[in-house]
C-alpha cells in the first residue's frame, strides 16, 4: 500500500499544502496547474494547453519565469498521467507516460437515471480521471485530497477556467466513481459534497447546494497564464 497525496488546484491548496508535506507521502500527484506550483511526482493533465503554459521548453525555445517550475525551483513531475491521444503530446519525452483509465469512460445508464440527471456520460474531467490514478497507484492505501474546494473563484494559479456549478454537477458523479471511504479531503468543498461522496445522501440532495454556484466563473474554455507577483 502507498500514502499518497492528491493536489486538487483549488484556491485553498495555496494556504493548506506546505511543500515540505512532500516528503510524507510516497506518491504526491498534481492536477492541472497545482504543477505550476508544487513538486509533485505525477502530473494529471488533459487540456493540451495546461502543458503548453506548464513546461517552460513548450514551445522549444521560449522559457518563462512565472512560477517555480518555470524558474527551476522545483523540478518536472517524474511521470505524467495523461489520455490515450496525448500520450505523445509537447512535454519533455524524458518524462514516462502513465495511461489516464477513467478518461472518457462511458456510462450511459446515468442519462436515464434520474440520481444522475446532470452528469456527463463521459468522462473528460481531469479530477476524476486523477482520482482514478490515485486509487491506482494506492493500492488501498491512504489518499488525501488537498485543494478540493468546488468554489467559483480564480484557482490556485489565479487563472479562471471553467469554475461553475454546473460543471461540478457534471463532474461530481464521476469523482464518486473512485472515491473510497477511508479517503481525506483538505479542502473547502461542502459538507453536503463531502456526504455524497462517503454515501450519507444520495446525489439530488447534493445538488441544491452546487445549484448556488451557477453564477461561478468561466473563461469559455481558454487558458490563461498565471499572474506575475
Amino acid at each position: 500500500m502507498q500514502k499518497v497525496a492528491v493536489l486538487s488546484n483549488g484556491p485553498s491548496l495555496k494556504r493548506t499544502w506546505n511543500p515540505d508535506n512532500y516528503y510524507l507521502y510516497d506518491i504526491v500527484l498534481g492536477v492541472n496547474t497545482a504543477a505550476w506550483l508544487y513538486q509533485v511526482d505525477v502530473w494529471c493533465v488533459i487540456d493540451p494547453d495546461v502543458v503548453k503554459l506548464v513546461l517552460k521548453e513548450y514551445d522549444g525555445t521560449q522559457k518563462r519565469t512565472d512560477t517555480p517550475l518555470y524558474n527551476g525551483k522545483i523540478g518536472y513531475p517524474k511521470k505524467l498521467c495523461t489520455f490515450k491521444e496525448f500520450m505523445g503530446g509537447s512535454a519533455p519525452k524524458t518524462i514516462p507516460r502513465i495511461p489516464m483509465t477513467l478518461y472518457n469512460e462511458k456510462r450511459d445508464k446515468w442519462i436515464k437515471n434520474q440520481d444522475h440527471d446532470y452528469a456527463i456520460n463521459a468522462c473528460n474531467y481531469t479530477f476524476p480521471c486523477a482520482l482514478r490514478c490515485a486509487l491506482e497507484l494506492s493500492e488501498g492505501g491512504r489518499v488525501d485530497v488537498w485543494g478540493m474546494d468546488y468554489k467559483p473563484t480564480m484557482d490556485v494559479c489565479d487563472k479562471q477556467g471553467d469554475r461553475t456549478g454546473e460543471r461540478w454537477m457534471r463532474e461530481l458523479p464521476w469523482v464518486k466513481v473512485s472515491w473510497q471511504p477511508h479517503w481525506n479531503i483538505i479542502g473547502e468543498v461542502i459538507q453536503p459534497v463531502r456526504d455524497y461522496l462517503n454515501g450519507k445522501i444520495d446525489y439530488l440532495q447534493a445538488i441544491p447546494q452546487l445549484q448556488k454556484y451557477q453564477g461561478g466563473l468561466s473563461s469559455g474554455g481558454k487558458i490563461a497564464p498565471p499572474k506575475k507577483k
